[in-house]
């Protein structure tokens, strides 16, 4: 997803740092540690990865107490994030499909 071109400035000329300004849309961002990428060759880039385990936890925590909660139906199984379609930014399209499982019955 293109978010638009953003000039890297140095924060110092001894001190290493280099500042972006992103996009509005990645302000959830803020305070979350990413691992930062570059990517060279040709179309050389830079990747900020997230620390998203937080969440994952979370999402565990909450399948588990799915889990118990239906128990009387049948069992579930573990939670797998691979089963969901897990998504930083809302779809183009406004719909909130991204929440539901990506298999269909």
């Amino acid at each position: 997803m293109h978010l638009g071109t953003r000039k890297v400035r140095s924060a110092g000329r001894t001190s290493g740092s280099v500042e972006i300004t992103l996009p509005v849309e990645v302000q959830a961002l803020t305070g979350i540690g990413c691992e930062i990428i570059l990517q060279d060759g040709v179309r050389p880039q830079i990747v900020l990865q997230p620390d998203l385990s937080v969440a994952q936890a979370l999402f565990i925590e909450l399948w588990e107490m799915l889990r118990g909660g239906l128990g009387t139906v049948g069992d579930i199984g573990d939670f797998a994030l691979s089963d969901f379609n897990v998504a930083f930014l809302p779809p183009v399209t406004g719909t909130s499909a991204r929440l539901f499982p990506t298999t269909t019955p």
